[in-house]
Formats: C-alpha cells, sequence, structure tokens
C-alpha cells in the first residue's frame, strides 16, 4: 500500500474505535484489532514511536484472538 492508504487506514480505524467506545458497553474484539491495525500502519509509515503506543495501549486491553502475543512480537522486533 502507499502512504496515502495508510494514513486514511489511520484515519477510519480511529474513527471506529472511536464509534465502538459509544455503541459498546465495553472493549469489544473490534477496537482491540482496530487499534492494533493501527499500530501496524504506523510501523508500515516508519512512525515507529506511534506504532509502540497502539502497540502497548493494546495490551492494556483485553486480549482477543492473540492480539496480546502480536503486539508484544511488534514491540520486540518491528514487522517488515
Amino acid at each position: 500500500m502507499r502512504a496515502r492508504e495508510y494514513e486514511l487506514a489511520i484515519k477510519y480505524f480511529y474513527k471506529s474505535t472511536q464509534a465502538s467506545k459509544v455503541v459498546d458497553d465495553e472493549t469489544s474484539g473490534f477496537t482491540v484489532k482496530a487499534n492494533l491495525n493501527i499500530a501496524r500502519s504506523y510501523d508500515a509509515l516508519n512512525n515507529r514511536p506511534m506504532a509502540v503506543k497502539f502497540y502497548k495501549y493494546v495490551l492494556t486491553l483485553d486480549d482477543i484472538d492473540g492480539s496480546h502475543a502480536e503486539a508484544e512480537t511488534a514491540l520486540k522486533s518491528p514487522p517488515r
């Protein structure tokens, strides 16, 4: 994907997490995965500080489908 596509992905994943806060009473799997995808997108844009921020945030949420393991792995060695 091109940089602009990653930037749009971040924008829309963030908007979806905000909407999820209104709709869901508790953290949903969708919110966890959206934040993980935000982190991945920042990594793809070579914005490691923001990626790390979101990977760490994912670790504060419920562990959905191995999201914690994936975030921990990405914190130790960035995806390529």
